[in-house]
């Protein structure tokens, strides 16, 4: 039995341009000139506090994080319509059901977020767990997929070898928190993260979540 752990947002979510739409929005007044994907590619980071600081070029106080924050989570939820599933998602997830891989949510976006709208887009029958981030937001994602991975390994429908498990994600966040759980993983260049900072992952890097799957050996 093989399972795979997906990212949500910028992995089976394309959901950029409405990251992009934003972002802009919540930074605008702060006199920061309008992010394109480049730009995004080249300064996000987590904790994503840091995104802020490198977009500001300052530091950032913790009162004027959690007006940011904020200000993203409403501005994103108002686009969010504006989101769809990653080309061939849909079909390679019921393909991967078919053939008998259990298949996992994790992401850092909130935990009710996550968990509505994996509902709306018709992905979350296929998941035997989805988790999103409970408390706070912006963190690194180490942590989380720990919490995920042990959780998994004490499901009936999930293997219980860590070996038969892979990460597929978009980000340098995603690689770290893999590498760190000994769990593999292989990168989706969606466009959302720098392909240089992927390939700098030593993990396989790919342009399409087919792809990925079949480089996971999972196809």
């Amino acid at each position: 039995m093989q399972h795979v752990i997906w990212d949500w947002n910028g992995t089976l979510l394309n959901d950029i341009h409405v990251v992009i739409d934003a972002v802009n929005e919540t930074v605008a007044p702060y006199g920061v000139p309008t992010l394109s994907i480049e730009d995004h590619a080249r300064l996000f980071a987590r904790p994503v506090s840091v995104f802020y600081e490198r977009m500001l070029e300052r530091p950032i106080t913790a009162r004027e994080w959690r007006e940011l924050d904020d200000t993203f989570h409403d501005a994103y939820a108002r686009r969010m319509p504006d989101a769809r599933l990653s080309d061939g998602a849909h079909e390679l997830l019921e393909s991967l059901h078919e053939n008998g891989t259990s298949q996992s949510l994790l992401s850092m976006a909130p935990h009710h977020h996550v968990t509505e709208r994996a509902e709306v887009f018709g992905v979350a029958r296929y998941m035997v767990r989805i988790d999103g981030l409970r408390d706070g937001s912006g963190a690194l994602k180490e942590g989380s997929m720990l919490s995920h991975l042990r959780a998994l390994l004490a499901h009936p429908a999930a293997p219980d070898d860590p070996s038969s498990y892979v990460v597929i994600g978009d980000s340098v966040d995603d690689a770290v928190a893999a590498r760190a759980n000994g769990v593999p993983a292989v990168m989706f260049a969606s466009g959302s993260h720098a392909r240089a900072d992927l390939v700098a992952t030593g993990f396989p890097v790919t342009d399409s979540l087919a792809e990925a799957i079949a480089v996971a050996g999972y196809g």
